[in-house]
């Protein structure tokens, strides 16, 4: 009986102990179209000058992040396509006209 009351003290200081955290972000509040417009533009900023190259990586970093991944659908296709002629002195410029880009979310596809 000793033995179970210490079990029980024990367990009760743990679980007393743990401060519960804030949750993140759902995924419906951290999704379209806020979301993948400023985490592909994070991304992109890393590789200024190369954008053609990363726009499509970015974009599914942004997806994963911001929770379209999941449902496999482009993240803002028209942000990306948007930012792709964009230059190391015009980034924030051209950020600051394609972040007003409407993102469509197309139909859900199934991943293959």
């Amino acid at each position: 009986t000793l033995s179970v009351f210490v079990m029980v003290v024990v367990a009760a200081t743990v679980i007393g102990s743990i401060r519960l955290r804030k949750p993140d972000l759902s995924r419906m509040k951290r999704y379209f179209p806020r979301c993948c417009k400023e985490r592909t533009f994070l991304c992109l900023q890393k590789h200024v000058g190369q954008i053609h190259v990363f726009a499509s990586s970015c974009q599914q970093e942004a997806a994963v992040y911001c929770g379209a991944y999941e449902d496999c659908v482009p993240c803002c296709n028209q942000y990306a396509n948007c930012m792709l002629p964009s230059k190391q002195n015009t980034i924030q410029r051209d950020h600051d006209v394609c972040k007003q880009r409407v993102c469509e979310r197309p139909a859900r596809k199934t991943c293959s």
